[in-house]
This record gives C-alpha cells, sequence and structure tokens, in this order.
C-alpha cells in the first residue's frame, strides 16, 4: 500500500486498511524537500533488507511517517534524518505486505 502525504492523500481512508495490519499513516511530513539545493533531504536509508536485498539509494520526498502498532512489524526504511519510519512490513499468512509513504519510488540502482 503505497500513501503520500496527508495534502494528496485522504489517509482517514487509507488508515482503515493499514490499521488492520497494525501499522498507521502520519499527518505529518518528513523528508520535506524545499527545493534543488535541498535535494539530500529527500534520501532515505535502509534498515533491513527484507523486501529490497541490494538496498538501492532512494529518493521519497514530501511523504508522511508509519506508525507500527504491531509487534511484527518492521522498519524498512526511515527519513533521511532517521527519526521517521516511511516504509515498514508486516508478514501475513503466507504473504508480506508492504507499506510505503509515497506516492512513488525513485531508485538509482
Amino acid at each position: 500500500m503505497m500513501a503520500n502525504d496527508s495534502v494528496n492523500t485522504n489517509l482517514p481512508v487509507f488508515n482503515i486498511l493499514a490499521n488492520k495490519f497494525g501499522l498507521h499513516f502520519n499527518n505529518d511530513m518528513p523528508n520535506h524537500v524545499i527545493d534543488d539545493k535541498h535535494f539530500s533531504d529527500g534520501e532515505a536509508s535502509f534498515i533491513d533488507a527484507t523486501v529490497f536485498p541490494s538496498k538501492p539509494k532512494v529518493f521519497l520526498k514530501d511523504v508522511c511517517s508509519i506508525s507500527l502498532n504491531n509487534a511484527a512489524a518492521k522498519s524498512v526504511i526511515k527519513s533521511a534524518d532517521d527519526s521517521a519510519v516511511i516504509a515498514a512490513t508486516v508478514t501475513h499468512g503466507k504473504g508480506l505486505y508492504l507499506q510505503l509513504a509515497t506516492h512513488g519510488c525513485t531508485t538509482n540502482m
């Protein structure tokens, strides 16, 4: 499931599904990028390599953070300043649920 920030996404509706997995999109905006001079503010760091084993460099700007309300949830990607979770996973049955706080993801592989 992918969502952007609260300005561009109806987070209360998205959180109906997200909360079933013990995750929650928050009404904040880590990784805010003002202009090209602050481009590095959108960089993110991998915490867990389960979904992306090559740990590519990712740029996720103007996203919302994710709260982990499930003991089985794992942080996958954190914000540029390492203060917010912006991607998380939860195992569900035989599958893996990925929640990513962005409307799109740009990688340099």
